[in-house]
């Protein structure tokens, strides 16, 4: 399989890393019933691996990752062919979203950053 799919998959918790890693991305699909606002976390899981995430155009993305750099977005079921035939022709270019991805996930989405900000806000 080349594109991970995990919307519908129950994974252990130690089983992810070595899933995310060796696909070439994930596809996010937001499930309306579970997510009313923000980004779910499987807009940020995959990045902890390197692993570049394909997602539904989302109002939040765009303010948590850099849409095109850092992570992927498709508003029809052509754009997101476009985006699978894309990367299959160019598996560095995942590599280098995923990897941009990482730092973005890294350096700003972490449970610490998460509570920090709690704190400013208290």
């Amino acid at each position: 399989m080349v594109v991970a799919a995990f919307w519908a998959t129950c994974v252990a918790a130690a089983s992810v890393h070595g899933l995310y890693a060796s696909h070439l991305a994930a596809l996010n699909v937001r499930n309306e019933l579970n997510v009313l606002t923000g980004l779910n976390q499987r807009n940020f899981d995959p990045g902890l691996f390197g692993t570049a995430v394909v997602s539904d155009d989302q109002p939040d993305l765009g303010l948590c990752f850099e849409v095109g750099r850092e992570v992927l977005s498709y508003r029809s079921v052509e754009e997101l062919d476009a985006i699978y035939d894309r990367l299959l022709r160019n598996p560095k270019e995942a590599r280098a979203i995923g990897e941009a991805g990482r730092r973005r996930v890294l350096g700003e989405h972490t449970y610490g950053h998460r509570i920090e900000a709690l704190a400013k806000l208290m």
